[in-house]
């Protein structure tokens, strides 16, 4: 029977592959949670720089790369995949109906220090931050008897293991700082390169994306600049306390009693309906004079 430390071990890649595929994401894939669901066999490897390109949102509200003169450059994650995530991600990107084009570029990649060849379904769960507990605390306590915790309790977390066989195996050591220009699969619009307005189901998938892109190493100064501008909720300025820019006051109508049910009936104004009633009666009395004058007339 294998132990736990055996079968982690085993899902953990060496540094180093002969053959590998670089991918390189600037988009919703820099979430780890959507790319680990959408290519399972991928490897983290760290941050990288698309020279030559600017980032942006398109007209199909969707994240973009296009090329650029300004000296502007595109900031992303590497990850390494297999033939079978290389095919999800063209499904998952719409190569078949002409949304993105694929194409190996040149990017520069700087191995990231600690989490470099990590399978990308594993780091989800390392980086999440763990809530402190009194049992974590007593775990921490030595002993009595002056030996280890993890010798007294037989045992360790998962993720004490996983993090064991990073230092054990030298994952990612003596490679953070060191960059290097490498071809990478990029995906590329060019049939759909005009800036656009985001999509608002969209909104919420850059925000998990750049939040992790930013703890593995992208930079605060190329997400406040290209990325996060697009993610903030626009609204309306105020110019007064009376009202906003292109909208017209509207007059507030006077509150009713909620006690009390509204009257539908329309009455006449105040002294006209005496008036009116007595004008009535009045004439129901001639016009009985005149039936009962012409009866006699005619009688006789």
């Amino acid at each position: 029977m294998s132990s736990p430390n055996a079968n982690i071990a085993a899902s953990l890649p060496w540094p180093f592959r002969k053959h590998e595929n670089l991918y390189f994401s600037y988009g919703s894939n820099l979430h780890l949670i959507q790319m680990a669901r959408r290519c399972p066999g991928s490897i983290f490897k760290g941050r990288a720089t698309l020279p030559g390109y600017r980032w942006q949102i398109n007209e199909r509200g969707v994240a973009n790369v296009v090329p650029s003169a300004d000296g502007s450059c595109v900031e992303g994650l590497v990850y390494s995949i297999t033939p079978e995530d290389e095919k999800v991600l063209d499904r998952s990107e719409g190569v078949s109906k002409g949304f993105y084009d694929r194409q190996t570029l040149r990017v520069k990649l700087e191995l990231h220090a600690q989490y470099c060849n990590v399978k990308t379904t594993l780091l989800p769960e390392m980086l999440r931050p763990k809530p402190r507990s009194n049992q974590q605390t007593l775990e921490k306590t030595p002993p009595p008897d002056g030996t280890s915790p993890d010798m007294s309790t037989g045992h360790r977390s998962t993720r004490q293991n996983i993090k064991a066989l990073i230092e054990r195996f030298n994952f990612g050591a003596d490679q953070h700082n060191c960059c290097q220009e490498v071809q990478a699969l990029v995906y590329v619009s060019e049939k759909y390169k005009t800036n656009g307005k985001i999509r608002p189901e969209y909104v919420l998938r850059m925000r998990s994306a750049i939040a992790d892109a930013a703890v593995l190493g992208v930079s605060q100064v190329f997400l406040s600049k290209y990325v996060k501008p697009h993610l903030i909720e626009r609204s309306v300025r105020p110019t007064s306390p009376r009202g906003r820019v292109g909208q017209r006051r509207v007059p507030r109508l006077p509150r009713r009693n909620n006690h009390k049910p509204a009257r539908l009936t329309l009455r006449p104004p105040k002294g006209r309906a005496t008036k009116h009633r007595r004008h009535g009666s009045q004439r129901m009395v001639d016009l009985a004079i005149i039936v009962e004058t012409v009866c006699i007339t005619s009688s006789s």
